[in-house]
């Protein structure tokens, strides 16, 4: 029987799987990575958060899936410790991290 908790391996799958999604959408993950820099540079706060990228992604038919997980994974990006409601309606006000521009 499947050990139903167990933190180390629960955060092997995550990554596993962000390693994944991330993989299969590299050329997108790039794209909306690049759109997320722009976004930060043109405010004065530096912030970024995956609702602003969508906002310039959706209308290009560009779809991050599972990918945009990933999307400020990287050291160019540290999370402000603020947390914002998601406006798009297919996310049901979920909380998303809003990240700043190291």
């Amino acid at each position: 029987m499947q050990q139903l908790f167990d933190l180390t391996r629960g955060e092997k799958l995550k990554r596993e799987g962000m390693n994944k999604a991330a993989d299969s959408r590299e050329r997108q993950l790039a794209y909306a990575r690049h759109v997320a820099e722009q976004i930060a540079l043109s405010r004065e706060d530096r912030t970024c958060d995956a609702d602003l990228v969508q906002k310039v992604l959706i209308p290009d038919n560009i779809a991050l899936g599972n990918s945009a997980g990933s999307l400020f994974r990287n050291k160019k990006w540290k999370w402000t410790g603020k947390f914002k409601k998601s406006e798009r309606p297919m996310n049901h006000a979920r909380l998303i991290r809003v990240w700043e521009l190291d």
